[in-house]
This record gives structure tokens, sequence and C-alpha cells, in this order.
């Protein structure tokens, strides 16, 4: 009986030994097909993307799921939904079937109000060997422009032309196949002729498939449309597009009479009291040396950093600190309105306060009972909520614990409004901390 056993395992070791060998059996990659999702709507908050019960992704108003596998050759439901005041609603949704291999891009459009799925499934793609031909396509999701919209695909220095193709709102193209090329220029023009979006120059790889999906613009210039290139994790912009910067300069600096701001060794804002904002400034992007100065005395540096203005993005460049520690925070200031809340941005500038939690409480609400809008929102730096239409307390507590270190201060927003809050130290330096109204905040809460 014993020798029968040790046969047994002695054969059990010999066959699982052979399991993945070259000789033996090899685990293959299990069949799936291929999805992928942009939220295309200008007004939205961020979106939530659920595969049947499965949470896939999350993705703001220009982003993108990456591809993401999926079972293939079963239908599955795709929804949509959108979460703001802690409920969770449904947008748009649709039952979906994805062959093995192929890639479904979901584009979601339209508005809060009228929603729809854009839905372009792709078959794997085949090239010749060493060939020369690049494959796209192109959707205009852009609600700014109502008509279509004509695409020019040229070389960089070639006149725009006849256009490549024209195509309404809402809609895509078929696959357009062109010869590869390092220095491509993809122009798009309204039915007036007068020019919306220029990429600039950029390569057109051989052996690719491309999409293109032209969506609003909300930031800096007179555009209105923006166009961006759909890659296997993310939708990216194109990066020699004909787009500017804006800054603006603020100075939180509780303790010094003034500031002068330069960028680049250029004086941007001048004489810049505590508390003070000025106006969004157009300026090339690329890299600049941010320098603030005692006013009027360039020599006596208070702070310095090094700031990158992206093309197509709204700044603020904000000297804060207290006594001699200084810095420079610099941010991303989002100026999109959504339809069916506000967003009001925070920054916290205030050496006193230090590491906050930030709470906006509804009636009724206490820091004890619910978890934080922003946590941990540090200092110096910067968050945003969005929330709906109505009046709340602004509470701040010692990141970490429910030890209220300001507020509660009531607050009034609407839906479509754009605000931000500084929170400082009082003129002078330290507590009590102040928060200071800006943009929509037009006067004291």
């Amino acid at each position: 009986m014993k020798y029968f056993l040790a046969v047994c395992a002695l054969l059990t070791i010999f066959f699982l030994s052979g399991c993945g060998s070259e000789d033996g059996f090899t685990n293959q990659p299990a069949p799936a097909g291929l999805l992928q999702v942009l939220n295309a709507i200008p007004d939205s908050p961020g979106l939530i993307v659920n595969y049947e019960n499965q949470n896939v992704g999350f993705i703001e108003f220009g982003e993108s799921t990456g591809f993401i596998q999926v079972l293939p050759l079963v239908t599955r439901s795709l929804r949509i939904t959108s979460f703001e005041n802690r409920t969770e609603t449904l947008l748009v949704s649709r039952d979906v079937r994805i062959p093995v291999d192929n890639l479904l891009t979901a584009v979601i459009a339209g508005t809060m109000t009228s929603p729809e799925l854009i839905l372009v499934e792709d078959v794997p793609p085949e090239f010749a060997d060493e060939g020369t031909i690049s494959e796209l396509r192109i959707i205009h999701a852009a609600t700014s422009v109502q008509t279509s919209v004509n695409f020019h695909l040229t070389e960089n220095d070639a006149p725009a032309g006849e256009p490549t193709v024209s195509v309404p709102l809402n809609s895509t193209t078929e696959l357009i196949r062109s010869e590869a090329s390092e220095t491509s220029r993809l122009r798009a023009f309204d039915t007036n002729g007068e020019t919306l979006w220029d990429s600039g120059i950029f390569p057109l790889a051989a052996s690719n498939r491309l999409m293109f999906v032209l969506l609003d613009y909300f930031g800096p210039g007179d555009g209105k449309v923006r166009t961006v290139s759909m890659t296997s994790a993310i939708a990216q912009n194109f990066p020699n597009e004909v787009i500017t910067s804006s800054s603006r300069f603020a100075n939180m600096i509780s303790d010094r009479t003034a500031v002068d701001i330069y960028l680049g060794g250029t004086l941007m804002a001048e004489d810049m009291l505590f508390g003070d904002v000025n106006q969004y400034q157009n300026l090339e992007a690329g890299v600049y040396e941010v320098t603030v100065t005692s006013a009027n005395n360039i020599e006596d540096v208070v702070a310095e950093t090094t700031f990158t203005a992206a093309s197509g993005q709204f700044h603020s460049i904000i000297a804060t600190g207290l006594g001699d520690s200084n810095s420079v925070l610099g941010t991303l200031d989002d100026l999109r309105r959504g339809s069916t809340s506000a967003r009001i941005a925070f920054t916290n500038t205030s050496p006193s306060a230090g590491s906050v939690d930030l709470y906006l409480l509804s009636s009724g609400q206490s820091v004890d009972k619910r978890r934080a809008d922003i946590s941990p929102l540090g200092s110096p730096g910067s968050g945003d909520v969005r929330v709906g239409e109505g009046m709340y307390d602004l509470v701040l507590t010692t990141a970490g614990s429910n030890a209220i270190v300001f507020g509660p201060e009531p607050i009034s927003v609407s839906n479509n409004g754009l605000y931000r809050i500084y929170l400082t130290d009082s003129a002078g330096g330290g507590e009590p901390i102040q928060a200071l109204p800006g943009d929509e905040f037009s006067t004291n809460f």
C-alpha cells in the first residue's frame, strides 16, 4: 500500500512539473473584448462608468478610461452615472456586446439634460509589413458648434485645401487612410470657413490607428473647441496645438506690506497688498522662473520657484508664507461651469491653520457624522468641491481629527457658479484664520 501511494505521489509530481514547460501545457490568455469610454459632456461632473455591475472608471470632462478588458460575446449593460450631493444618478445606459479582440469606444456626448452615447466598434487593424499607411477616425462631440465641422489633414506647411472630411455633431467618420508623416497637421473649420482649432505639427505614425475627438474648450483665448487624441491609456492633447496659457497673481503673505511678482524676469504684478488678486493675463505656454520680491525692491527676494504655464489652462500663482518662510503656490484653475452644481475652489495659504480637513455641511450636519469634502488640504495647497446650489456651513478641522479650527461659516452658492475661497492668516500673521472671498464670491459671506 505504501509503495502504491509513493508511486502515485511521484506520478503527480512528474505531471505537475510538465505544466507550463515547453512540451507541456501552456496557459493561454482568456479571450477578451476591449472597452474605452470618454466623457465629452461639457457641463458634467465626474462620471462613473459601470459595465454591468462592475465600476470600471471615473472620468472628468475630457478624460477617458484606458483600454478595459471585458468578457466578449455576451450582452452587458454599459451604464453611466453621476454622483452629486452624495447621490448616484443614472445618466445614460446602453446594452452592448463586444466581439473577441474588438475595441468598443463609447463617447458620452450631449449635455446633462440631453445625454447620448456615441458608440464606435473597431476590429483589429491589419497593416502590410513595412507599410506607410496610417488610419484615423474623427468624432465631433463639441456642443458649442451645432453645425458640421470640416477637418483638413495636411502636411504642416501645406495650405488647408479642400476638407478631408466633414463631420456633423455627435457623429463619427469611417476610417480615413492617410500616408504616414512626421510633419502632419490637422485643422478644423466651421461651415463659414472660420478656423476653430489647429493641431500644429504632430506625427502620424505608419501602421497605426488613431481616434480624434472634437470637444468643447473652456481655457484661455478665443477658441471654443479643442481636439484630443485617444490612446490606449488616456485622452491626450496635441503637443503643439495653437492655444495660449493664462495666469493671474495673488499675494497671501499676511505679514508683508506689499510684494512684486516677476515671471521670467518680467514684472507681472506690482505693489500687491495682502489679499490682492489680479486678473488673468494670457502668456505663451512654457516654463518660467517666478520671483517674488518686496515691493519696488527687486534685490529683496522673498520667494522663487519654477512654474510651467500649460497650454490651454488657467493658473493662479500665489505668494504665501510667514516671516522668512515664504513660497510660491501654483494652482490649475478649472473655469468650466456645471449646470447641475456649483464649483468651489479652496486655496489654503494659512501657515497657522496648517493641514486641515474641509467640510461643507448642510443644515443639521456635524463633522462627527460624515466624511470631509477635502482631506487633507495642506498649507499651502488647493482643492475644489462640486455641490448643488444652496446654503452650507464651511468648517475646517485639524487634519485627521474633529478639532474645529475655523467655522462654521455660512456660504451660499448657485448651480453653474464658479467660486473660490482663500484661507489665510489674519493681517500681520497668526490667528484667527480668515476666509477671503474670490471669483463669484464678490462680497464677504
